[in-house]
């Protein structure tokens, strides 16, 4: 009966054009598959400042977001693709991969309200640039953006 199933399935899948021959796994983190879903990598990278100042912020979360199309509106996907915190000069860098877009999302979040001022969360847009052409019909390549967040003190906003 499990023979049955799994040549069951063998043909069904087959049928339906779903394969894996097409993949390749390049390294422990990222899988480029040829066939079926456009593909592309997303690497953002950035820095975190207080408006103010102009200093840099740390204690922040930084997490990269896919665009959801919500009533005509970009949202950002509930899932996220990468996150990470700053280091100790405000700087992030992020990565993710899936379907080519040009448009991501970019959540801050504050993680230490006590140690170097409390901010509000902010999700800002990116604009994204294709900085390096695909090998395939279905690898899109690689995407990047550099970008600069700032923030504003709760206790200082109107």
């Amino acid at each position: 009966m499990k023979r049955y199933i799994l040549n069951f399935s063998k043909w069904l899948f087959g049928l339906l054009g779903i394969s894996m021959t097409g993949c390749s796994i390049n390294s422990c983190e990222t899988i480029k598959c040829e066939y079926g879903v456009p593909h592309a990598e997303f690497e953002v990278k950035g820095k975190v400042i207080d408006a103010d100042t102009r200093n840099a912020v740390t204690g922040v979360s930084v997490t990269l977001h896919e665009v959801r199309y919500n009533n005509g509106k970009n949202t950002p996907e509930k899932y996220p693709m990468d996150s990470t915190v700053v280091n100790t000069n405000g700087e992030f860098t992020l990565y993710g991969n899936g379907f080519p877009n040009d448009v991501m999302f970019v959540k801050v979040r504050d993680l230490d309200t006590q140690s170097d001022g409390n901010y509000p969360e902010k999700v800002v847009e990116i604009s994204l640039q294709n900085t390096e052409q695909g090998t395939g019909s279905w690898d899109n390549g690689t995407y990047s953006s550099d970008v600069l967040i700032e923030l504003k003190e709760i206790s200082q906003q109107e």
